[in-house]
C-alpha cells in the first residue's frame, strides 16, 4: 500500500520538540524513509488502538493508517510509549 499523506496530531509534535535536533532529525528521516511504503522495523499492535509502531534507535513512533494517510499519535522513549 502507498502512502499519500503523514499527519503528525499535537502530542507528537510536543513529543519531536522535546528531543535534541540530531536525534530529531534521524527520527524525520526514518518517517520519510519508512512509512510511505510501510517497510522497514514496523509493527503491527494488538492490544493499543493506534495499530502500528517504527523503531527509531530508542524511541518508537505509534501510528495508525487509514487508508492512504498515516496520522502519528506519539513519538516517545521505549520506556515510556506505552503508559
Amino acid at each position: 500500500m502507498k502512502v499519500e499523506r503523514i499527519i503528525m496530531n499535537d502530542w507528537a509534535k510536543k513529543d519531536l520538540q522535546r528531543m535534541p535536533k540530531a536525534q530529531r532529525i534521524k527520527i524525520c528521516e526514518k518517517i520519510d524513509g519508512v512509512l510511505p511504503d510501510l517497510a522497514g522495523d514496523v509493527k503491527q499492535l494488538i492490544s493499543l488502538k493506534p495499530q502500528c509502531r517504527l523503531s527509531v534507535g530508542r524511541y518508537q513512533v505509534i501510528f495508525e493508517v487509514c487508508r492512504r494517510l498515516v496520522i502519528i499519535y506519539r513519538i516517545t522513549h521505549r520506556k515510556d510509549v506505552y503508559r
